[in-house]
């Protein structure tokens, strides 16, 4: 999950048989049909935070962000997902203009920044209307960030047509310069990452006004220079390669995609605002069609259509290329297919991920589903014909709300009809970090300046771009390979040194550092913590059944609720 926001939404698809209606008796008035009933608002609000825990991003975003937003008039629902550096929102209002609920939650999002941590500024998602995007698809034999650039100028191209309100792409790599800092030798010299940012920033920008004991510089114009940079004076100066590696190479992409089969692809996503007439599609049809002549040799593009299949991967299938790999061998070519997930989960996660599948045998056909069966490490999640069901299990700790989840679902596996459920456990082993503010205040270091020693140290940080034959690349710092052992990486977190006011200390003197089984995604439903069973059934018949066999036997702790949906 975001695993990338990484708001897991799910849709069943029904198959409705339709037959002759009776003839009407004789002198008999015709029958008249009542419109349908108007369609909830749905606003979605996204608050980057980054640097961020999910439980600090639920406790200092999420939580504010729904007291602010409850007042909203017309509000019927409110769903909040909280993850390692951000939180969504959506909120589903009674039906009426889309233009005044989305007037009255931006109302309540300025309200709310009083209660927001100063780095925090939520914003409303653009208004899409996802059932008239365009879907293309860009593949061939090139080098994944070759590929990347083109669907980005295919991007570009595509924005300018009136009423695109998102463009999303998935697959490729985009290049940049990658400065991998190794701990050990950063604790040796005695270097802050504060320090070390800021002298790279410095160096890629240049530097009129040098720290005392460095000469002013011009900006650093090729990978030489950025490897020579001093960032420690003395005799002899420590230069940047004296505490890391430089290289040019490819990022993690947030979404990650291939054609199974044949290798690499980018999925692209076009959507139009809500407000756009049927024109659109063909605009975006009629550009996708010219730039096809515009394409390098041997590189493809296709608008398709597909059937989706929502497949779970685990163990060492969990990413796109593996996964890919082992598809191939089940669906032997038999049909086109891609596979696309969201590659920001922790190791040891669930990737939750798409196989698309162009027309041929129907996605819930027995050969298909007993081939993805065999697979190890590959689960089918939902398919065309599937009952779908969530089942929500509400409270306030979230230990308990999972037990009473757990038990559900051990329920529901008895039951006839029921071919499988999964407790959405969003866990992961991670290092837990808990900032001590008393040590901050002791010690003169403000909350903000340690958060960016953090965000450096846990996740990265680009710090500029240089130009390198003729393209300018992003400038990624991060700290490079740790030990495998957990208990090593901690001790070297530990040691990283932080600037205060009486000179550097340990950031082990600022946090408390430890090993634990963390969530990197918090779910909240209605301002209350949620566990969601999700299960997939044979037909209606047995989602009544999972619903009888709850209500009769499932025993719930005072306060605790459970909502199917």
């Amino acid at each position: 999950m975001r695993a990338p926001s990484r708001l897991l939404l799910f849709a069943a698809l029904t198959t409705l048989a339709c037959s002759a209606p009776a003839p009407a008796p004789a002198g008999a008035a015709p029958p008249t049909t009542s419109p349908p009933p108007p369609s909830p608002v749905t606003v979605t609000v996204v608050a980057d935070a980054p640097g961020r825990s999910a439980a600090d991003v639920e406790r200092d975003v999420a939580v504010p962000l729904e007291q602010a937003l409850s007042g909203v008039a017309g509000l019927t629902g409110l769903r909040s997902e909280s993850h390692s550096d951000g939180a969504t929102l959506v909120l589903t209002l009674a039906p009426g203009p889309v233009a005044a609920a989305r007037s009255a939650v931006l109302e309540g999002l300025v309200a709310a920044r009083r209660a927001l941590p100063s780095d925090v500024a939520p914003a409303l998602a653009p208004d899409l209307a996802p059932a008239a995007a365009v879907r293309f698809v860009l593949g061939g034999a090139l080098p994944a960030t070759e590929l990347h650039a083109l669907a980005q100028r295919l991007r570009d191209d595509l924005a300018r047509i009136p009423g695109v309100g998102a463009i999303e792409l998935c697959g490729g790599r985009a290049p940049q310069l990658q400065i991998a800092l190794d701990p050990g030798r950063v604790a040796a010299y005695g270097l802050t990452l504060a320090a070390i940012v800021a002298s790279v920033g410095a160096g890629l920008e240049g530097d009129a006004r040098p720290a005392p004991g460095l000469q002013a510089r011009l900006a650093a114009r090729s990978l030489a220079d950025l490897e020579a940079l001093v960032i420690k004076p003395g005799e002899p100066p420590v230069t940047l390669t004296d505490v890391a590696t430089l290289r040019v190479g490819a990022g993690p992409p947030a979404c990650d995609a291939a054609e199974v089969g044949a290798g690499a692809v980018v999925l692209g996503t076009v959507l139009p605002r809500r407000e756009v007439d049927a024109s659109f599609q063909d605009a975006v049809q009629g550009r996708l069609t010219a730039a096809q002549s515009e394409l390098p040799v041997g590189v493809a593009l296709r608008v398709p259509s597909w059937t989706r299949v929502t497949l779970e991967l685990q163990g060492e299938v969990a990413t796109v290329p593996v996964a890919a790999r082992e598809l191939a061998l089940a669906l032997k070519g038999a049909r086109r297919a891609y596979l696309q997930a969201d590659t920001g989960v922790p190791p040891g996660g669930l990737v939750t991920a798409d196989l698309l599948l162009e027309p041929g045998e129907p996605a819930d056909g027995p050969a298909l589903v007993a081939a993805l069966a065999a697979l190890p490490g590959v689960k089918l999640r939902a398919s065309a014909g599937d009952e779908l069901a969530r089942v929500t299990v509400l409270g306030d700790e979230l230990a308990t709300a999972t037990r009473v989840a757990d038990e559900l679902a051990s329920l529901a596996r008895k039951l006839p009809g029921t071919l499988d459920v999964a407790v959405r456990r969003f866990m992961a082993p991670e290092v837990a970090i808990e900032v001590q503010r008393e040590r901050l205040a002791r010690f003169g270091v403000a909350d903000a300046e340690l958060r960016a020693v953090l965000v450096a140290a846990v996740a990265g940080v680009t710090v500029g771009a240089l130009s390198l034959d003729g393209a300018s690349l992003p400038v990624r710092l991060q700290l490079g390979d740790m030990p495998a052992g957990r208990g090593a990486r901690v001790e070297l977190l530990g040691a990283l040194q932080v600037q205060t006011a009486s000179g550097p200390v340990p950031l082990s003197e600022l946090v408390t550092l430890r090993l634990e089984e963390q969530p990197y995604a918090l779910l909240r439903l209605d301002r209350r913590r949620a566990v969601e069973v999700e299960l997939r059934l044979a037909d209606a018949a047995a989602r009544a059944a999972v619903q009888a066999a709850v209500n009769a036997e499932l025993r719930l702790p005072p306060g605790y609720l459970v909502r199917f949906e």
